[in-house]
């Protein structure tokens, strides 16, 4: 990374000194500033902007612009800058490349930070474009500044359509990924299986109730049966003892009958039959 760097503002030097920008305005000149905002320098009688950068916009955007003013005042410190003039920016400002005292380009520098963004347009057909666009890719690997892992889904445009693709995968770790992709047809299983399980008991509690009220009906009918049966058996049991009283009772008087052989018994008389046994039922 430190020698990527290195490569990266020796690149922008050279562009610088060899004035290869096509849009240049002017010579280059040396000024003390200071930082007014994270791409903007205060100078003597002028005001700076920082060619091809950009402050980021969002809900965290006064805390990301105040992390790249403090770091835009740490790398020029107390000594002059060097900038070249690229044209007239908005209110009057002029919009520069500027290096610190280390010769050190500073836009690349916030660039390489991870604080400030590629500003395209502006760096259109020239040779800082590379630079700057190989320094926010660098930032965004490595998760610098606004690239950190809580601001990985902040959009940006890149160098090819597979920019998007590539911050999206490193925006949400693999593992993220990998679980949500177990975790949601385990979730459905789960859910599926408490379903199944509800309506399993359902089942079970109505197969039991039912079989409850059956055993309860036929125990009832038992005990109807019983009470029936035994019914039949007193009714039984009553008629026959009513016919063995009869049968006693017409034997009692047969009997006194036959002690008195002058008396022809009654039953010759009138013609009875007589049984030698009562006939009993016996249905039951």
């Amino acid at each position: 990374m430190k020698l990527r760097f290195l490569a990266l503002t020796l690149l922008s030097a050279l562009a610088f000194s060899s004035g290869a920008i096509a849009q240049s305005a002017g010579k280059d000149f040396a000024t003390t500033a200071f930082a007014i905002d994270g791409k903007t320098l205060q100078g003597v009688n002028m005001t700076i902007t920082l060619i091809g950068i950009d402050l980021p916009t969002g809900n965290a955007a006064s805390i990301e612009n105040a992390l790249a003013r403090a770091a835009l005042d740490d790398a020029i410190g107390s000594k002059p800058v060097r900038c070249m003039p690229m044209g007239q920016g908005p209110n009057g400002t002029t919009r520069a490349q500027c290096l610190n005292a280390q010769e050190r380009d500073l836009a690349l520098y916030l660039l390489t930070s991870g604080l400030v963004t590629v500003k395209r347009g502006e760096l259109m057909g020239s040779d800082l474009a590379n630079a700057y666009s190989s320094a926010e890719r660098s930032a965004r690997a490595s998760k610098q500044g606004i690239w950190g892992i809580n601001n990985a889904a902040v959009p940006v445009t890149g160098d090819a359509p597979s920019d998007f693709g590539m911050d999206f995968g490193m925006g949400i770790p693999m593992i993220v990924i990998m679980g949500a992709m177990l975790v949601v047809p385990l979730l459905g299983f789960l859910i599926m299986a408490l379903i199944m399980h509800s309506g399993f008991r359902q089942l079970i509690t109505l197969q039991k109730y039912q079989l409850a009220g059956t055993q309860k009906r036929e125990r009832q009918l038992k005990e109807r049966e019983k009470y029936v049966i035994a019914s039949a058996i007193e009714a039984e049991i009553n008629t026959n003892r009513a016919k063995l009283d009869a049968f006693l009772t017409i034997y009692e008087e047969l009997l006194k009958s036959l002690r008195d052989p002058s008396k022809k018994p009654k039953y010759q008389r009138a013609g009875d039959i007589i049984h030698e046994k009562p006939a009993l039922a016996r249905t039951v």
